[in-house]
């Protein structure tokens, strides 16, 4: 296997919202020598494996990993333990642990899918959550689903794009809504109702009632479709 020394560290680095310039400033050394150990052009001097594993939030085991990542099974399983913990009132927790295993699996796309399931399902397990709470779910949520849509995994970004259009919609970002929906096959994870909410929130009636018609001609009797946000496209 081969090993992804540079791909770790700029996981890690990226994960934690550093940019080339603070991690070598925490190291006492050149942005342009980590620029290098992350495109593998040279690796750290062994004296710098501690200080770098501890910049990161690892350790020396983690970084010199190879290609540690887990299987779906194996991430869905994780989930479901974090969100179990979560249903018992204990979040807190949860998310500690859900940021430790992405911490921990920084390259794993069904970790970082799912675990965008759990800041969605946070919403509605923690009621007494702070809106300034459930507005840094929102924003974690939505950067694990760019990762997701960003790798082009087959199994997993055509969801992350429809999420992404969703949440896009619900911040009446249009423009971004179109976008992602134009990179779907019409038939991918059934994207219908998103494009008459789209059209709707634009004015654009005719095509709305065109686009639910496309998709079932037995609809086709729409006299009372309502304008604007009433379609139910779920947050």
């Amino acid at each position: 296997m081969e090993l992804k020394l540079g791909a770790n560290i700029a996981a890690l680095r990226k994960a934690k919202g550093m940019t080339q310039e603070q991690l070598a400033a925490a190291l006492g050394i050149s942005p342009p020598a980590v620029s290098k150990w992350e495109t593998n052009a040279s690796y750290p001097d062994i004296t710098l494996l501690c200080p770098l594993a501890r910049a990161l939030d690892t350790n020396v085991d983690m970084l010199l990993n190879y290609e540690k990542t887990l299987s779906n099974s194996e991430a869905e399983q994780k989930i479901n333990d974090i969100l179990t913990l979560a249903r018992t009132k204990d979040w807190q927790t949860a998310e500690s642990i859900l940021q430790n295993l992405l911490h921990q699996y920084p390259t794993s796309i069904p970790l970082k899918y799912h675990g965008a399931g759990v800041y969605a399902a946070f919403q509605a397990v923690c009621p007494d959550a702070s809106m300034e709470e459930r507005g840094a779910w929102n924003q974690r949520r939505k950067e694990l689903l760019q990762a997701v849509h960003a790798s082009g995994s087959t199994e997993f970004w055509q969801s992350a794009a429809i999420a992404l259009a969703v949440m896009a919609l619900t911040e009446d970002d249009l423009d971004k809504a179109e976008k992602l929906l134009l990179e779907l096959p019409r038939l991918s994870g059934d994207p219908t109702i998103i494009w008459m909410e789209l059209h709707l929130r634009r004015g654009e009636r005719d095509q709305a009632v065109a686009t639910l018609h496309a998709s079932n001609p037995a609809n086709a009797d729409l006299h009372g479709l309502p304008l604007g946000r009433e379609t139910g496209v779920p947050a």
